[in-house]
């Protein structure tokens, strides 16, 4: 071969080298679309499904319990004093409970139904409201008392004849 044949060949291989590079960047290019709009899509169908089950779980209505109430309707069901800082069993479950009302019955944040209740932070709050959840999915009877709580709850639902909003006696 002579010189002028290898610097050709050099060229062409350098050419290919290159449309193979841009081939290779176009198709990087592609791929990372593609998984953009998956992921976008993605996150908006995550997002769907967490306002479908965020609306099983809070009070959609203009109904709203005091938490003052719930307080008491608790601590009278339970006996105890939940906002107590213990650990015992008896205080733990009543605590729980008294999240998974607030979180239906009032509107408030998760952090101030953690204040409200006498837990650390919102994530405690979380945890509280899944066991009930999972308790009643598990256990008819504690279902059965969690629902008899919130009719007494309800019951204490009065109607106000100016803008139909309700409030708590």
């Amino acid at each position: 071969m002579t010189r002028d044949e290898v610097i050709k060949n050099i060229n062409k291989v350098q050419k290919l080298s290159k449309s193979a590079k841009d081939a290779i960047n176009e198709i990087k290019k592609l791929a990372m679309d593609e998984v953009y709009h998956l992921d976008k899509h993605t996150r908006q169908t995550i997002k769907d499904l967490k306002m479908e089950y965020n609306s099983t779980k809070t009070l959609v209505t203009k109904q709203r319990v005091n938490h003052d109430k719930i307080i008491e309707v608790v601590k009278h069901h339970f006996g105890v004093d939940f906002t107590r800082k213990t650990r015992k069993f008896e205080y733990k479950e009543a605590r729980q409970v008294a999240c998974y009302l607030f979180r239906k019955f009032t509107g408030l944040s998760l952090g101030d139904i953690a204040s409200y209740v006498g837990l650390g932070d919102h994530t405690t709050v979380i945890h509280a409201i899944k066991k009930v959840e999972d308790n009643m999915y598990i256990d008819s009877t504690y279902k059965d008392i969690i629902i008899e709580l919130e009719n007494i709850l309800k019951a204490t639902i009065k109607t106000k004849n100016d803008n139909n909003i309700r409030e708590v006696l």
